[in-house]
């Protein structure tokens, strides 16, 4: 054994991110933020949400393909917050973000604070939709297929005509049940990535 000092370790895993470009947007570390426009600042603490993984870059790709820009938006399970933060980049008009792990919540809203969108934001500490008022008019849930199956039966109640549904983290195994679930909205865009598929509807 030996006595170590922890500036040795403390900052290791930082190492491993770095900023990812995902169309217009960048989700920018904030230790390594440069002041851009485009960036989206993330610190993702113990929550999921770097902007690295397939399923985050599917659905961000997803949510750029039509207008958001005075929107209102609804980030179900939305771990470090990365989601509705770039709807927010985006000009989405009020973003509520929810998680029921306590921490993800936590470090949302550092992240919303980082990116000075306080304003316009709210964090709920709840199990998807509960605990949620109102309809939006994009709602992204990067989930699991069986949360995303459990959370099919609640989403009418924050769904309105003319609402945008996109759904992520969904292993290609899985996807045709996911669609069959929801598949009473329209299918507007599929997209695959590796082992990974996110799906658009159009309510």
């Amino acid at each position: 054994w030996r006595l170590a000092d922890d500036a040795e370790w403390k900052d290791e895993w930082k190492k491993n991110y770095f900023p990812v470009p995902i169309g217009g947007v960048i989700v920018c570390p904030a230790w390594l933020d440069d002041g851009g426009e485009k960036n989206v600042l993330i610190d993702t603490g113990l929550a999921f949400g770097t902007g690295q993984h397939e399923t985050t870059a599917l659905a961000a790709e997803l949510l750029q393909t039509f207008a958001v820009c005075g929107k209102k938006a609804l980030d179900i399970g939305c771990g470090s917050g990365v989601l509705g933060l770039i709807a927010a980049k985006l000009g989405a008009s009020e973003i509520v973000f929810t998680d029921n792990d306590p921490q993800a919540a936590e470090t949302a809203q550092k992240n919303v604070e980082l990116n000075n969108f306080k304003a316009k934001t709210r964090v709920i500490s709840c199990d998807l939709t509960k605990n949620v008022d109102g309809k939006f008019d994009v709602v992204l849930a990067n989930l699991t297929a069986p949360i995303l199956l459990k959370l099919e039966s609640d989403i009418d109640g924050v769904l309105k005509k003319g609402s945008k549904l996109i759904l992520s983290g969904i292993l290609n195994t899985c996807s045709a049940e996911v669609e069959k679930a929801f598949g009473r909205f329209r299918l507007a865009e599929k997209r695959v990535k590796g082992e990974w598929t996110a799906l658009l509807y159009e309510v």
